[in-house]
């Protein structure tokens, strides 16, 4: 490690920016980042202390430990801010950061390699998958191979019992995530005329057992009423208001809002477009009267005089965009100042985006069509949120079948 350096303060931001651009760091957790650099910012000026040193670090650290009240977790985020500024500023950034994602070389031997090879090469670059979950599929799909390989297996020889086999070992937590690659490779087996169609349709019955509350959305009438409670005479209430609506309107999840930036906005068209933080796909939503109002009177009469590219900019510090905390905070204060009931519901920003997901297929919206709003890849995440409307899985239901009446009167079990 190198030798540590003095920085100003007022640059610290800036020298953090510049260090989290050349890594690969998504943007949660840059807003977690960043907010730990701002709350040691605000010490600093509240101490007087115009430099910033790693003895800043430990004394900041000894004044917001577990003892003082803040949570667990609020402190082991600031903690690792701190362990990450001081790697900044000794030049070993690298230490705290991978500078480029390490490639890993994945064995493929056997009968099945050569159309492994192919369905990663050739087909799976069209589903439009994020990188790290591309990376996901080429882990399991040489696990599958190398598991063939050492039982002599190939696609004219597999058997059903050879797979149930293979997905037998896998503990139930991780199942679905092993078996879905698996199960998308053998359908493309199939397309090719390698197996039967029995064997492309094996793994079908595993299903994600994702847990999805059912009480974790808002009514309508409940975001309409905590819209009304952001008093929007202020700036503040302005800049609020706007991303508000953004998340509860358009599905924007929290890193989007936070991270939009003045050229996302395409006025002409009436669109915002942009690449989302968690996925790294572009998307395109509509700019609607209110939403495009709101952004308007926002930029017009309560943005703050910046050269910054972000949209929506904090109060305090003018030149820095607003945090995603900040924003579930204000999310969480509208829920409360509208008095609405929380308890045993999600209360974070990620809760409006959940419940346009809801208000939609009550609304008969196609799956598709929410899909594309929410800017998923796939519909299998969108159906998640078929657990929360129970008109729709009513539908899925069965009549019970009538039982005779000595099924209730037998007295020695079964007859």
């Amino acid at each position: 490690m190198g030798k540590f350096i003095k920085v100003s303060r007022d640059n610290l931001f800036e020298k953090v920016r510049q260090s989290l651009s050349g890594y690969e760091v998504s943007g949660d957790s840059q807003n977690r980042l960043m907010t730990g650099i701002y709350h040691l910012v605000s010490y600093m000026e509240k101490e007087h202390l115009s430099d910033y040193t790693p003895d800043v670090g430990i004394s900041y650290l000894s004044t917001i430990n577990v003892d003082k009240g803040i949570a667990y977790r609020h402190y082991q985020r600031d903690k690792r801010a701190i362990v990450m500024l001081d790697s900044i500023i000794s030049g070993d950034a690298d230490s705290f950061f991978r500078k480029q994602r390490v490639p890993v070389k994945r064995i493929f031997r056997g009968e099945f390699a050569k159309h492994i090879k192919s369905y990663i090469e050739n087909v799976l670059p069209s589903r439009g998958l994020a990188k790290s979950t591309e990376d996901a599929y080429h882990m399991y799909l040489s696990r599958f191979c190398e598991e063939m390989y050492s039982k002599n297996l190939s696609p004219s020889t597999i058997t059903r019992s050879d797979l149930n086999a293979y997905i037998s070992r896998v503990t139930t937590a991780r199942r679905y995530f092993e078996a879905l690659p698996v199960k998308y490779f053998l359908k493309y087996l199939h397309e090719e005329g390698l197996v039967d169609g029995s064997m492309s349709t094996c793994l079908d019955g595993i299903q994600n057992r994702r847990y999805v509350p059912l009480v974790s959305y808002f009514e309508e009438e409940e975001i309409l009423r905590m819209e009304n409670s952001i008093t929007r005479a202020g700036s503040l209430g302005k800049r609020n208001y706007a991303m508000f609506l953004l998340s509860a309107r358009l599905g924007l999840r929290c890193a989007d809002v936070v991270n939009l930036k003045l050229s996302n906005i395409d006025w002409d068209r009436n669109e915002i477009s942009l690449v989302q933080q968690k996925t790294q796909k572009p998307i395109v939503l509509p700019l609607t009267a209110e939403v495009g109002e709101a952004l308007v009177d926002y930029l017009t009469h309560g943005r703050p005089n910046s050269k910054s590219s972000f949209v929506f900019l904090s109060e305090t510090k003018r030149d820095r965009p607003i945090t995603g905390h900040t924003f579930s905070k204000l999310v969480s204060d509208s829920m409360m100042n509208a008095g609405i009931d929380i308890r045993e519901r999600h209360h974070s920003a990620h809760s409006l985006r959940h419940s346009l997901a809801t208000h939609l297929m009550k609304k008969k919206v196609k799956m598709p069509i929410i899909k594309e709003i929410l800017g998923h890849t796939t519909t299998e995440p969108t159906y998640a949120y078929l657990a929360v409307d129970h008109d729709a899985l009513l539908l899925c239901s069965m009549d019970v079948p009538k039982v005779r009446g000595i099924i209730y009167s037998q007295k020695g079990g079964m007859i």
